[in-house]
């Protein structure tokens, strides 16, 4: 449901490098299209979008996001 990199060892690549692992799984598994869902200014946005997913959607989830930030989600093709 999620992935994180605890802080003592972010800026290492490592949050990019599990990504791009569970990408290769997912490739191995025939999936052609991943989408994921996370949050404005999130470090992990800033992640999908260096690995190539493409923005398709922002919209308030109020339960979730406090007031003004928006859910963002993503879609990549994979091959």
């Amino acid at each position: 449901h999620g992935i994180a990199v605890h802080p003592d060892f972010r800026g290492r690549g490592l949050g990019k490098e599990i990504c791009l692992r569970i990408m290769d799984r997912l490739r191995e598994k025939g999936i052609k299209v991943v989408e994921v869902g996370t949050w404005e200014g999130s470090i992990g946005l800033n992640i999908f979008r260096a690995i190539g997913f493409m923005e398709i959607e922002r919209y308030p989830e109020p339960d979730k996001r406090p007031p003004g930030i928006l859910t963002v989600r993503l879609m990549k093709r994979i091959q």
